[in-house]
């Protein structure tokens, strides 16, 4: 009887000493559920932030002359499947794992994923890339190179330097 006294006074010295960290364990839980909370409202925020940002461009300055990676994206992948839809994906690929790989990526980027017949109004341009390509129309376009500036007056006016085609015809 006295070596289970013995032991039990063992044990009550052991959760004496003990209880120092267990006494503290209602405080650790209230600063980890705190902590808990926190996080979670970061990562719904985080989320948010991702799923706005996921149809369009990033908000990082692009060079003059370039679209962003996610628009070049899009219009990749409407060209590529545009050449599958008039079976000209050969032209651009000759292996059908190419092939494969590259209609793939092109599904994925627009989010399509049956095997159906596409016209030109299935895969319209994001309106969030519209902007992107009206600067490099601006910027490029064939009219802004080939254009000249002449202001027209009252009535009608010749361009300088040029003769009308039907006076050269007539000569």
């Amino acid at each position: 009887m006295e070596i289970k006294t013995a032991e039990m006074e063992t044990l009550l010295a052991e959760v004496k000493a003990g209880w120092g960290n267990v006494s503290v364990l209602p405080d650790e839980v209230t600063r980890l559920r705190e902590s808990n909370t926190r996080m979670e409202t970061e990562l719904k925020d985080m989320r948010r932030l991702v799923a706005s940002r996921a149809g369009g461009p990033l908000t990082v300055a692009r060079r003059s002359g370039e679209v962003s990676v996610d628009c070049a994206r899009a219009l990749g992948s409407i060209f590529i499947l545009h050449c599958a839809n008039s079976g000209k994906l050969e032209a651009l690929a000759s292996h059908s794992a190419q092939r494969d790989g590259l209609l793939a990526v092109a599904r994925e980027t627009l989010g399509l994923t049956a095997r159906a017949a596409l016209t030109t109004s299935d895969v319209p341009l994001p309106s969030t890339y519209s902007g992107e390509i009206r600067e490099l129309i601006s910027e490029y376009g064939v009219v802004r190179r080939k254009m000249t500036h002449y202001p027209i007056g009252m009535g009608t006016a010749k361009p300088p330097g040029r003769a009308p085609a039907l006076l050269l015809a007539a000569l």
